[in-house]
């Protein structure tokens, strides 16, 4: 992995040196994968989404854990009133009944003084820990642990099929640009050929041998295959640019493919056996750790209407100056909380619950469905390709022979004009439908690893 990245630092590194020097790229499809996983900012959104959850994680794991807490509280009673109360002597009373009563006979002999508190400006403070400990509670956060894990293994399944699918679009980008270099070879074949054939034309108009009207003829095949040529140019510069923003490269940067078109002789890797196992998409994967986070979500809201039980302890002081001395206290609490009526509302939520876990077992089949028919478009679509490629050459052949045969008959004057201008054009055609059946072979097995969940992407 670390080499990996050295790859990909000294790539990157070379786009900057070849774009300060305006020279071209010269990439391997490989290449392009290396820059697009490590560059696209739709890789690093997803590999943000793991790293957030897996932070959520960590933060959800401590619940478990006591918490402490320090607590502190400092206030000022301003210009408090005085507490005055005067001397006097103590009243008599037959019983402690009539006393409280206050049915009192008279005053005894015994003082009791008086006293005169100054309070003035009070301060008052206190300070203390707290430890607190959830003993049960439902199951809560062991099961809001287990869901926070879940949510990491979706965002890894999400950071795959973003993957894949940045890989499969790379593969479509990159191979339409090998396709349209090739192509552009094949415009300036045509090109020389029709320049070639232009001249000579117009030496026999000159001498008087031909027509006008035949000079007219191959130039505006001629003209044709110019524009024709822009077109590709164009088209060229647009997947340049597609690529480079996949890769993270300044949309100007000039890139060279160097991965060549081939005819494929191997298709063993298409599998029909492969619909009949369990097929490994990321979002297949994402849609079932849904549906568990649901079912977990369920067992949550049973939790709530269990008993719950806490512990907690606490380590406190209070001082109110001048009027109190400080003193610490400690002291143990539990709190127990059991629900006894809440109105069918759990039943309700249950329910709720049940049909949005039944909705989401649906959605799964019916993409698993999807996902089959999908498979089943990719291998016929290799197939046809296959197809395709066999008789792209066939036509190739073909239209090189009749080329040849043509231009022997122009030459002694059994075909017209016209006739070889149409040869030529055939062969041009047919070459270009060979290089977009080779093209397509490459995006359709790109297409079938995709949908089958057998791509590698590390």
């Amino acid at each position: 992995m670390r080499l990996n990245h050295i790859k990909v630092l000294l790539l990157s590194l070379g786009l900057l040196f070849y774009l300060g020097a305006d020279a071209q790229v010269k990439l391997s499809l490989e290449e392009c994968y290396d820059l697009v996983l490590q560059n696209n900012k739709q890789v690093k959104i997803a590999q943000s989404g793991i790293n957030e959850s897996d932070a959520a994680a960590r933060a959800n794991t401590v619940n478990k854990l006591p918490k402490f807490e320090i607590t502190g509280t400092g206030m000022m009673y301003f210009n408090m009133a005085d507490i005055n109360m005067p001397g006097q002597f103590l009243q008599t009373a037959n019983s402690v009944e009539d006393a409280k009563a206050g049915n009192f006979t008279g005053e005894s002999n015994v003082w009791m003084p008086g006293f005169n508190l100054e309070l003035g400006d009070v301060k008052y403070y206190t300070a203390g820990l707290t430890a607190s400990q959830a003993i049960y509670a439902g199951n809560k956060i062991n099961n809001a642990n287990k869901i926070s894990k879940q949510i990491i293994e979706i965002n890894k399944s999400n950071y795959s099929k973003v993957s894949i699918e940045l890989l499969t679009k790379t593969d479509q980008v990159y191979w339409d640009l090998v396709s349209l270099k090739d192509k552009n070879i094949l415009a300036d074949n045509l090109i020389k050929m029709l320049e070639s054939l232009v001249e000579d034309l117009q030496n026999s108009f000159d001498i008087g041998l031909i027509n006008k009207s035949d000079l007219l003829k191959a130039k505006v095949r001629l003209n044709e295959a110019k524009l024709n040529k822009q077109r590709i140019n164009n088209a060229y510069e647009l997947c340049m640019m597609q690529l480079n923003q996949m890769m993270g490269s300044p949309l100007s940067t000039l890139i060279e493919p160097i991965s060549n078109l081939k005819s494929p002789k191997d298709f063993s890797f298409v599998n029909a056996k492969v619909l009949t196992k369990k097929i490994n998409r990321p979002e297949l994967s994402m849609m079932e750790g849904n549906l568990n986070i649901s079912e977990l979500q369920k067992q949550i809201t049973k939790g709530d209407y269990l008993p719950e039980l806490g512990m907690q302890a606490s380590y406190s002081m209070t001082d109110i100056g001048g009027l109190t001395e400080s003193n610490w206290n400690f002291n143990i609490a539990a709190s127990l909380k059991i629900p006894l009526f809440n109105w069918n509302e759990k039943k309700h939520k249950l329910k709720s619950h049940k049909y949005k876990i039944k909705q989401q077992k649906l959605q799964l089949d019916n993409t698993n469905e999807l996902i089959r028919l999908e498979i089943e478009q990719a291998i016929k679509n290799v197939i046809e390709v296959q197809k395709e490629i066999n008789m792209a050459q066939i036509s190739v052949e073909q239209a090189r022979e009749n080329l040849k045969e043509m231009r022997n008959s122009y030459d002694v004057g059994l075909s017209t004009l016209t006739d070889l201008l149409t040869a030529q054009v055939d062969l041009n055609n047919a070459e270009n439908t060979y290089v977009d059946a080779m093209k397509n072979f490459e995006i359709s097995k790109s297409n079938y690893l995709k949908a089958t969940g057998t791509r590698e992407y590390n």
